[in-house]
């Protein structure tokens, strides 16, 4: 199914963003910011924005 690699990418993210939120990145911006310090791609290979977090939160 298509929804099996989002699933497990968003599984993926979560340890990671609990540790950027742990740390002070809290809002979406900070959570982008954290991702994109720590040079994890989007699924497409992009950068992170509010948006494309958002949807991952929203998938957790």
């Amino acid at each position: 199914m298509r929804q099996e690699p989002g699933k497990r990418r968003t599984a993926d993210l979560a340890p990671i963003i609990g540790d950027i939120r742990a740390t002070g990145g809290t809002s979406l911006h900070g959570i982008a910011t954290g991702l994109n310090g720590r040079e994890i791609p989007t699924a497409q290979g992009g950068t992170w924005s509010v948006v494309q977090v958002q949807r991952v939160l929203d998938a957790a």
